[in-house]
């Protein structure tokens, strides 16, 4: 029944924010970090030279998705933006915890840094790719297949 999924959920929801928390507080500056609520948060980027197109392209290369998005009084046209969404949904359900959240937010900040440099978006790809395995999103299929 559906209230013996709650402390499943309660579960989420606490490491969620925890995870939300840890990158949050990972690199990112406060200066940077604009809304921060629940699960997801928005990042200006363009307190760092960047546009949010710039940011969800490079961070895609390197295998982070994340969503350009716009923030209040953006200078930026919509297709552009000065912002990115980042969201832990995804990573709390595959399992990750803090200190995966925080590499995390060190190799958003890597990308932020050298987001035309090819060499770090594809060693951070392939560092993101051996984290990823380490947290199949289905792991009954992983075991079906050994």
């Amino acid at each position: 029944e559906a209230q013996d999924l709650q402390p499943a959920i309660d579960r989420l929801i606490d490491h969620g924010d925890q995870h939300r928390q840890a990158l949050v507080h990972g690199d990112f500056g406060p200066k940077n970090l604009l809304v921060a609520d629940d699960h997801l948060f928005l990042v200006n980027v363009g307190s760092l030279g960047l546009t949010g197109k710039q940011c969800e392209d490079a961070l895609e290369e390197a295998g982070i998705t994340v969503n350009k998005n716009m923030l209040p009084y953006d200078p930026q046209p919509p297709a552009v933006t000065s912002g990115i969404r980042i969201g832990t949904p995804a990573l709390t359900t595959r399992g990750m915890g803090t200190s995966e959240m925080k590499q995390i937010a060190r190799w958003i900040c890597q990308v932020f840094e050298k987001h035309d440099d090819a060499a770090t978006l594809h060693r951070v790809k392939e560092e993101v790719q051996a984290m990823s395995r380490q947290f199949p999103l289905y792991p009954e299929m992983v075991d079906a297949t050994r």
